[in-house]
């Protein structure tokens, strides 16, 4: 009866420590905003021009691109960094091997907006 309790608990622990090692991927910084496409608020200005800004997330690259307002298609990517996104902080964190500190200053996410370069951007629903 005492191996037989003794492999009950042996085995439950295990079970406990296997399912606690599953939530070692969920950290505070991930790509979570992967696959996520954000437009630029709109200003009167900006209704000038033939093309959207706009910023996307893929495979833990934040783009700044423009967009063809008829298509929804890039037209060209302006700039590029890997990211990293720090759910607890509202921060959007960018990398680069060769940074420029002229961009990627000021970005962060609060409730669902982004804000970057003085900018507002709202994420463009499918």
């Amino acid at each position: 009866m005492k191996t037989k309790y003794f492999l009950f608990v042996i085995l439950t622990l295990l079970m406990s420590l296997s399912a606690c090692s599953s939530d070692d991927s969920d950290s505070i910084f991930n790509h979570d905003l992967d696959n996520t496409v954000w437009l630029r608020e709109k200003t009167t200005i900006d209704d000038q021009i033939d093309y959207l800004e706009g910023i996307i997330f893929s495979d833990g690259y934040f783009q700044s691109v423009s967009l063809d307002k008829k298509t929804g298609g890039v037209l060209r990517v302006n700039f590029s960094y890997k990211y990293l996104h720090d759910k607890l902080g509202e921060r959007i964190l960018l990398f680069n091997d060769k940074p420029d500190k002229s961009k990627g200053k000021g970005i962060s996410m609060k409730k669902g907006v982004i804000f970057f370069n003085g900018y507002k951007y709202y994420q463009k629903v499918i």
